[in-house]
């Protein structure tokens, strides 16, 4: 019942752990692609602090501690499309669960 009619704001992103909250689809990112995961600079970092930290096409950056491969990069885009299915950020809102209407 409860996760069924509960759903997690994730508000402005400070409390959503980006590698290891399910933030869209069934798993984590670290899950779902644990090759880049082993490769991120950052492992703990948030969801905010991931949005804050843009490239110079206006996406999100998603720092490694190597250049990515080939194959590497395309699990890469295969994230990105995933993350544009995760829910927005509420930079002034706080971390809170929301109760759906039955």
């Amino acid at each position: 019942f409860f996760t069924i009619n509960v759903q997690i704001s994730v508000a402005n992103g400070n409390k959503v752990r980006f590698w290891q909250d399910k933030l869209c689809g069934d798993g984590c990112f670290k899950e779902k692609f644990p090759r880049l995961f082993r490769l991120s600079s950052d492992r703990g970092g948030s969801l905010r602090s991931l949005v804050e930290k843009q490239d110079s096409t206006g996406g999100s950056e998603i720092r490694f501690r190597r250049n990515l491969f080939v194959w590497e990069k395309e699990k890469l885009n295969k994230l990105r499309e995933e993350l544009c299915l995760a829910p927005s950020l509420n930079r002034n809102e706080k971390y809170k669960p929301v109760l759906l209407a039955a």
